[in-house]
């Protein structure tokens, strides 16, 4: 009966051990957006987008929006932008739109608020379709 208390005991250890190491590792970054590369993933906060440059646009529907140009986001996010072709953009609700690298010259993002909760959405202002500016985008997915 000894010896199995004594195994059992170390197995406890050796468990809480590993939970304490893990633990006590620096949680993964959580990012309200996210620039998705077959290179690397990074992120940046809201608060980090309301600080970049703006754009003034004009929209076809007549409307005048700040927005931010895609290659300042990038930027941004330390990213390059001009090696990849096809861009995915990912929403919250499930929606998700894919646009060329020629598309993503005048495509913006537009940080908008809804119920005191910061959202992004892509603004797409020459468009002649805009049930494609997608709320709420959570990443882009840049691919070659």
């Amino acid at each position: 009966m000894k010896p199995i208390s004594i195994i059992l005991l170390s197995l406890i250890a050796i468990l809480l051990a590993l939970v304490w190491y893990q633990h006590g590792t620096a949680p993964e970054q959580q990012y309200d957006f996210t620039i998705i590369t077959p290179r690397r993933t990074s992120g940046l906060q809201f608060d980090a987008i309301a600080n970049l440059p703006r754009n003034i646009v004009q929209t076809n529907r007549g409307d005048t929006l700040e927005v931010f140009s895609m290659d300042v986001v990038f930027s941004a996010a330390s990213q390059d932008m001009a090696s990849y072709t096809t861009f995915r953009f990912a929403s919250e609700d499930g929606g998700s739109l894919s646009l060329l690298q020629s598309e993503m010259e005048s495509a913006y993002l537009l940080l908008s608020e809804k119920d005191g909760k910061p959202y992004l959405r892509l603004i797409l202002p020459d468009d002649e379709f805009p049930q494609r500016w997608i709320k709420y985008i959570t990443s882009i997915t840049a691919e070659k």
